[in-house]
């Protein structure tokens, strides 16, 4: 109890204490809290930093060919696009986590990715784009 007192504000600590003993029948999980089945996914992540940014939008999920299809042959403008550079560093990101995980044993929050991501993305278009290019989804 002491522990809590040195980390958490009296209120928190109350509210901790609070808190029921674990069910030991159940097996403790990780759970991400912005997906409805409490999976990551990029979607999710995606849909996270829409919601932080102010522009909510979902992803389209299709499994036709034609849909692969035109999606492949767009694949160099969709990769200009800021979400899709996004997706990218996000997976690049969880990759990091992992490693940072099992090498060092040290855990990231899934929050912690997804907005260490955005600002990675966010410093290199600030350093590496042009000024009159869209910078998260803006003209700088």
């Amino acid at each position: 109890m002491e522990l809590l007192h040195q980390i958490f504000c009296p209120e928190d600590v109350n509210a901790i204490s609070a808190l029921p003993a674990p069910n030991s029948q159940h097996i403790d999980r990780l759970v991400w809290y912005f997906s409805k089945i409490g999976e990551f996914s990029v979607r999710s992540a995606y849909n996270l930093v829409g919601e932080l940014e102010g522009r909510h939008s979902q992803v389209g999920q299709s499994d036709s060919a034609a849909a692969s299809q035109a999606w492949v042959r767009n694949l160099h403008r969709n990769l200009e696009s800021w979400e899709y550079r996004l997706a990218i560093v996000i997976a690049w990101n969880l990759w990091n986590s992992r490693n940072l995980l099992l090498m060092e044993h040290r855990l990231q929050s899934p929050m912690d990715v997804v907005i260490g991501s955005r600002r990675l993305l966010q410093d290199y278009e600030s350093v590496c784009l042009p000024s009159n290019h869209m910078y998260l989804g803006e003209v700088v």
